[in-house]
Formats: C-alpha cells, structure tokens, sequence
C-alpha cells in the first residue's frame, strides 16, 4: 500500500474513535492503548494535517534506510 498525502487526508476525514483506531493499526499497537482525550486527538489531527508528501517520501526513505543498516549489522555481527 502506497502511503501519500491523499491516504492521510481520508484518515484525517474519519470520526476521532476510528482515526484513533487506525492510527493504533498503522503503528501496530504503539499509539497509546489509553482512552485518548479530545485535547490529543486535536494535537494529532492538526500535526497529520501539516505532513506533506515531502516528509512522507522522506520518512520512508529513513525506514528503508534503517531496515537495510540493521540488515547489514547482523550480517556483520554473525
């Protein structure tokens, strides 16, 4: 699944409990499992909504990068 601006923008345009349940899917588990207050959720609506395709290509560009690093390392250490 291509994740871009567009993609984000349709989760933007979810009701607070299912953004927050999509958003504990995408980071499998790590966003708090706690009831999570009005106050937050604004927090969170208003950073996703200044992402840009531009720190989305980059952020992938930086997991690649650490999957390919911690790859190398274990063939290193083994």
């Amino acid at each position: 699944m291509k994740f871009d601006k567009k993609a984000l923008d349709s989760l933007l345009s979810l009701p607070d409990e299912q953004l927050v349940g999509m958003m504990r899917v995408i980071s499998k588990g790590e966003f708090p499992s706690k009831r999570t207050d009005a106050c937050t959720i604004a927090g969170l609506r208003h950073m996703l909504s200044q992402v840009t395709d531009g720190d989305i290509s980059r952020a992938c560009e930086l997991i690649e990068q650490y999957k390919l690093g911690k790859k190398a390392g274990g063939r290193n250490n083994g």
